[in-house]
């Protein structure tokens, strides 16, 4: 894991451009502010605990209104991908559905720049900034036993997951999947190759994960009752095109992830 002082710089650098809607910033922020607040709860001897708390605080609130904006951007990158060997039928739904994301999106930013939130985490970044100066920048290892419970908390989903209906237990897989993987990292005896397994792991199962919201919502979209966002019927044929289209890819990348997990198993299973 890298050092607070290291993700504090990163994010500050990221948010004002983040904060104008640049997506690769939005990106960059957001993953920064989640692997921050996993950071922070560990920083007891590095920072006093009221600027501690008040960091961590509004480092949520600000990863929360980005991770809307970043969401959306997700679900674009998807359609955007998936629209380069788009069929005819196809074409008119892409469109649509990019449209109406784009409205959401430019609703969504405005939330990232109401209100006092940027400003009073750069503030508050600054102080944490300067507090560290006078530390050692080094957050505690993980332990073999905290290794051990973060395995068997992915492992927990073993069977659930087995079934790709199971969305939900899929999405908690992919958190438990990824504390496992924040924890390895702080393991100073973790190997290079379980590192790399189980972040593949994470990103297969982030993509399902996004694959799922975007059909979900494809299907709200097709039966919309409001005027503005209303398709009309062949846009609503087209989407029922492309929903299953995206039904399919989602199957492989499912069935990408079962080999994925099959492998990983073993070595899970030694952890805990």
């Amino acid at each position: 894991m890298e050092p607070i002082a290291v993700l504090l710089e990163r994010l500050s650098t990221a948010l004002p451009l983040a904060q104008k809607g640049d997506s690769v910033s939005v990106k960059t922020a957001r993953t920064t502010g989640r692997r921050l607040r996993v950071a922070l709860p560990l920083a007891t001897a590095m920072l006093p605990q009221k600027l501690r708390q008040r960091l961590l605080d509004s480092t949520q609130t600000l990863t929360r209104s980005l991770g809307v904006v970043r969401d959306l951007d997700a679900q674009q990158e998807l359609l955007k991908a998936a629209e380069a060997t788009a069929t005819q039928d196809e074409h008119r739904g892409f469109a649509f559905a990019l449209r109406v994301l784009e409205k959401r999106r430019t609703q969504a930013m405005k939330g990232v720049r109401r209100g006092k939130v940027g400003g009073k985490w750069l503030e508050q970044a600054r102080q944490a900034q300067k507090a560290l100066l006078t530390v050692a920048n080094e957050e505690p290892s993980a332990t073999r036993a905290e290794v051990s419970l973060a395995a068997e908390n992915a492992l927990r989903f073993d069977t659930l997951i087995r079934d790709p209906k199971n969305i939900t237990e899929l999405h908690e897989l992919r958190i438990a999947v990824k504390r496992l993987r924040f924890t390895l990292s702080r393991f100073p005896e973790t190997e290079k190759a379980l590192k790399k397994s189980v972040a593949a792991l994470q990103t297969v199962l982030g993509t399902i994960h996004d694959l799922d919201i975007l059909r979900l919502w494809l299907r709200g979209l097709e039966s919309e009752k409001k005027r503005r966002l209303r398709p009309r019927r062949r846009e609503r044929e087209s989407l029922a095109v492309l929903r299953r289209r995206l039904q399919t890819e989602r199957a492989q990348h499912y069935d990408n992830f079962r080999q994925q997990w099959e492998l990983a198993l073993p070595t899970l299973q030694q952890l805990t």
